[in-house]
């Protein structure tokens, strides 16, 4: 036996496959509208915190913030985007 298995067009251990059983990704559709070293400011209630660097883009709008010496800002926590406004 191979280890491929005929998979169907439905979702199988976290996975997608067409109708012919050939696994695919799929587009989510989300995209990030900062960068790296963008200037950003973190929306906390009804104050705004900042301004904070993008360190890093995790996945589709979800971030880490840095100060401007390099430090992680918030505990190096994962920051949603709607969330943050650019400075």
């Amino acid at each position: 036996m191979s280890g491929w298995s005929n998979k169907t067009s439905s979702s199988a251990e976290g996975y997608n496959y067409d109708d012919g059983g050939r696994p695919r990704i799929d587009k989510t559709g989300l995209k990030s509208k900062f960068r790296p070293n963008d200037r950003v400011y973190l929306q906390t209630g009804r104050a705004l915190q900042g301004p904070f660097l993008i360190e890093s883009v995790l996945r589709p709008q979800i971030y880490t913030l840095c100060l401007e010496n390099g430090e992680k800002a918030n505990g190096g926590a994962e920051v949603a985007e709607n969330l943050l406004t650019l400075a």
